[in-house]
């Protein structure tokens, strides 16, 4: 069995927040640091320097 990639892990967590509130109790299930997942968080909030790039 194949393990799940960590952005595809923050993805679901980010999907289940709504629903089940505790950030930290999903992220010690799915076996991922709550602060890795905060840090994907603004990485989605924030475009990369490719993306401002092909743009502009």
């Amino acid at each position: 069995m194949e393990a799940v990639p960590a952005h595809r892990k923050f993805t679901i967590i980010q999907e289940m927040a709504g629903c089940y509130g505790s950030i930290q109790l999903i992220c010690e299930i799915a076996g991922v640091s709550r602060s890795g997942y905060y840090k994907w968080v603004k990485r989605q909030e924030r475009p990369s320097r490719s993306t401002w790039k092909t743009s502009s």
